[in-house]
């Protein structure tokens, strides 16, 4: 009996065989560079491309197969034709050699795809009246495809469940496609690996008669004998340890090898941040412990290591938080076994907060103009230790603890010390639910405005014991499920995250509420870097919510908040939904008068988005045009229903750069703005007046219309 090592040749031997291209089936094509009919074109641009006879298959399918491109007109990310948005490139112009490879590459396609005898001639010819201008048209013979008239499947004698037929893709009486047949052939192998055969092969053959236009197939599954784990080597892993890798696999020695435990594991060894490079699978023969034995196998486990340790700075800027900088430090072994620490400073609004103020005042950071807690720094300081093995490779926890001043402009400011614990358990490839519990002591400063607005408390002492810090303590879990390409820009694909946070007494909570988010996002590409993007996000508090400061009261940085960067960009930060005007004293001026939001219990934001090149310099730069709406329901007595839904249009500018695209938005909000209550400033008690219960500030110019947001990676 043959070992499956020769198996393994005649297999890679057919293979080869069966992907060479029929001989004597289809013409061979002509030498075209020195085809005297094409030879007066060559150089010209094209300006379009037919394909004549293609049927069965569409013209957007053989464009891709061919190198000639048409020269193309980009305006707004659509086909149309205007001057200076036309873009032309090498391929635009009619090169012989490359229209030679253009017909073989159609020929080859088709014979794969069944068409035996297919044959295709070019044809070009100048535009009337543009005599550099010309049009290609490919003319195209498919000829009768060959059909598979059987198809023999061999050599499972019932090791696989029945149906095999109907999971491979080759089918009787359809075109014999050569693609499908060798696919075929992998699928049946990797069923036969999936159940332990780990030597298993399958031999290709067929026949094709052109006389009849049909064929024969045959494939041939060698097995091979069940395959169980012998013992694990282990290479590289200097700094994780071998205990640590044997965590991360989802099999041990005496285990039956199946090809989908190797996968799993291979997957496992990569969520570790100390792996940079891993491979699980079969050792070479020369490290097998029975190289004779075929029912056992020696896996073989290779790591490459990241760098133990690791230090991050970045500074940046943002039209809120002015200018601000983070450092970070990371262990990726601390203590061995892959363990994590992450230690990470971060300070904002530097330019405005005292001592960083540089004397720069409101000319670059406007957001924070006339607030009340303009003149301190932001910051976040964190500790971090993450555990990324706890009774299963799917499970991690982790232990946060950190120190965190965090403003929004013209609402609050909140100030607090906690530590949370999370565990979260990867579900699929790209599911993770996560459970976690915070603990915080914190207070929230926020302007005299809202506390009277809000909680109908508007002298300086009774604000003053508002603000006093509180526990909060929260339980909850999220949900994110994440199916697209590429995390930072995405094209495609879709992701849904939903959580839910229970603050309660039996949490030691001096706050109390129930709060539900969730958000899905969309993300089709159009074809030509072209993607339409689509994101729906709702949240709502659950039972009952107090306008007084008990204990059932939404502290500020619990609320909804929605306009800005990543929401309503026709809104500023947190512009949109209900809110009050603070105005000046003693003399009221109209153009000193801000808006102070109070944040809602409901919340639902859409956004429409289309991204697409820009006409010039478009591997760099990309062009947005959107629309965003959005509505936030308040906390005023007896309010039930969201308000009123507000949607605002805008455009935008993309930069690509490795950390993600920088861009540029902006939006135009058509709206008057929002008629609220008027508070002024008491100089007698130092708290302030309710002077009008529906002001309504002057209707803006057109130019303070448009809002401009400036910011890092995708809005969603």
């Amino acid at each position: 009996m043959c070992s499956w090592r020769s198996y393994r040749f005649w297999s890679l031997f057919i293979f080869l065989v069966v992907s060479l291209p029929f001989p004597g089936c289809a013409p061979r094509a002509t030498d075209l560079r020195f085809d005297r009919t094409l030879a007066p074109y060559a150089g010209g641009r094209v300006v379009r491309v037919v394909f004549a006879g293609g049927e069965p298959f569409p013209a957007d399918t053989l464009i891709q197969l061919i190198e000639t491109t048409p020269a193309s007109c980009n305006f707004l990310g659509l086909s149309i034709c205007l001057p200076f948005f036309q873009k032309e490139s090498g391929r635009s112009r009619l090169n012989l050699g490359v229209l030679e490879r253009d017909v073989a590459n159609l020929e080859a396609y088709y014979r794969q795809s069944g068409y035996f005898e297919a044959g295709v001639i070019p044809v070009v010819r100048p535009v009337e009246g543009s005599p550099d201008d010309v049009v290609v048209n490919f003319v195209i013979s498919p000829g009768d495809p060959v059909i598979l008239d059987t198809l023999v499947i061999e050599g499972l004698d019932d090791l696989l469940a029945p149906g095999i037929e109907d999971r491979i893709p080759s089918r009787p009486g359809a075109p014999f496609d050569l693609g499908a047949f060798i696919s075929s052939g992998d699928t049946i192998r990797r069923e036969l690996r999936a159940l332990g055969h780990a030597h298993a092969v399958v031999l290709r053959n067929y026949t094709v008669d052109l006389l009849s236009s049909s064929a024969r197939a045959e494939l041939a599954a060698i097995p091979g004998p069940i395959v169980v784990v012998d013992s694990i080597i282990i290479r590289g892993a200097e700094h994780l340890g071998r205990t640590p890798v044997l965590r991360q696999l989802t099999f041990r020695a005496g285990d039956i090898l199946l090809s989908d435990e190797l996968i799993e594991s291979q997957r496992n060894l990569y969520e570790l941040e100390i792996v940079q490079f891993a491979s699980v699978g079969l050792a070479p023969d020369s490290l097998q412990i029975e190289p004779v034995d075929e029912s056992s196998a020696t896996v073989l486990v290779q790591i490459t290591e990241a760098p133990v340790h690791q230090v991050e700075a970045a500074v940046g800027f943002g039209t809120v938080d002015c200018f601000r900088t983070e450092a970070r430090w990371k262990s990726r072994s601390f203590g061995g076994g892959a363990r994590i620490l992450n230690l990470t400073g971060a300070i904002s609004k530097i330019g405005l907060g005292q001592p960083l103020d540089f004397g720069l005042g409101h000319s670059v950071c406007r957001a924070f103009a006339r607030d009340t807690f303009e003149n301190e720094l932001d910051y976040r300081f964190t500790g971090e230790l993450v555990q990324p093995w706890f009774l299963s490779p799917r499970n991690h926890l982790r232990l946060t603890a950190y120190a965190e001043r965090i403003s929004e402009p013209q609402v609050y400011q909140f100030e607090a010390r906690g530590a949370r614990f999370a565990m979260a358990r990867r579900l699929g490839r790209a599911d993770i639910l996560t459970g976690l519990i915070n603990v915080e002591h914190g207070r929230t400063l926020a302007s005299d405005a809202l506390f009277c607005a809000t909680f109908h408390v508007c002298l300086p002492a009774d604000i003053d014991s508002l603000a006093q810090a509180r526990w909060i303590n929260t339980v909850g879990a999220n949900y994110a499920r994440i199916r697209t390409d590429d995390q930072l820009d995405p094209s495609e694909g879709y992701l849904l995250r939903a959580g839910i946070g229970w603050a309660a007494r039996a949490l030691g909570s001096e706050v109390r509420f129930l709060r539900g988010i969730a958000e899905g996002a969309n993300y089709l590409d159009l074809g030509g870097r072209r993607v339409l993007a689509l994101r729906l996000r709702v949240g709502s508090f659950f039972g009952t919510t107090s306008l007084g400061p008990g204990h059932d009261f939404i502290p500020p940085e619990e609320r909804f908040f929605a306009g800005g960067s990543t929401t309503v960009r026709g809104f500023q930060r947190n512009e949109l939904g209900p809110g009050v005007y603070v105005g000046s004293a003693p003399a009221f001026d109209s153009t000193r008068v801000t808006f102070s939001p109070t944040g809602g219990t409901r919340l639902l934001v859409a956004n429409l988005e289309l991204r697409f090149p820009a006409p010039v310099a478009s591997e760099l730069l990309r062009l947005v045009v959107f629309t965003d709406a959005g509505a936030v329901r308040g906390l005023a007595t007896g309010e039930t229903r969201l308000n009123r839904l507000r949607l605002t249009p805008g455009i935008g500018v993309r930069v690509q750069t490795p950390v993600g695209p920088i861009r540029a938005d902006l939006g135009y909000n058509p709206y008057l703005p929002l008629t609220a209550p008027l508070f002024l400033p008491d100089t007698i008690t130092g708290g302030l007046v309710r002077v009008l219960d529906a002001y309504t500030p002057p209707r803006p110019s057109l130019l303070r219309r448009f809002r401009l947001h400036l910011a890092v990676g995708q809005p969603f």
